[in-house]
């Protein structure tokens, strides 16, 4: 079953348009996700290697941060587009989860940070039923993830 319909992806896709429009966008969008991240939890900086010695204080202006930022928009941008075909879908699940297997965050963690997420998305859409898909969205693709990990 798919977790959201194609009409509410275009909805949400068009609501974040001005951050999705160009790599240079998307990778703000990241940055800004990893920087409310590491704000409420600076511990997860050193979990990065590009990130290693920095804080949360230094961290935003790092090169490190920029990769990661860029790296997470364009996932998050291709788990969404997926998000109304099952097939398609688990494959980029069974992808996250084997990437962050490789890495030392626990699913706990990696679950943990649906709702920094599902507030960082809420606070950038204007419509309260793309404020809802994304919430259902975010929690089912991080609880999946977090299962293959």
């Amino acid at each position: 079953m798919a977790v959201l319909t194609q009409t509410q992806i275009d909805s949400i896709l068009a609501d974040l348009a001005h951050h999705t429009d160009t790599t240079e966008h998307i990778t703000e969008m990241g940055v800004s996700i990893y920087k409310t991240l590491f704000a409420a939890h600076p511990e997860y900086i050193g979990y990065f290697s590009k990130l290693h010695g920095l804080t949360k204080d230094n961290v935003g202006q790092s090169e490190g941060i920029r990769y990661y930022g860029r790296t997470l928009g364009e996932e998050l941008i291709r788990l969404l587009k997926a998000a109304s075909n099952p097939s398609v879908l688990e494959e980029r699940i069974v992808q996250g989860g084997k990437d962050h297997k490789a890495r030392p965050v626990t699913k706990d963690q990696f679950t943990g940070a649906a709702p920094i997420f599902i507030k960082f998305f809420q606070g950038l859409l204007k419509k309260q039923e793309d404020k809802d898909a994304i919430e259902k969205f975010l929690l089912h693709v991080m609880q999946a993830i977090a299962a293959k990990m």
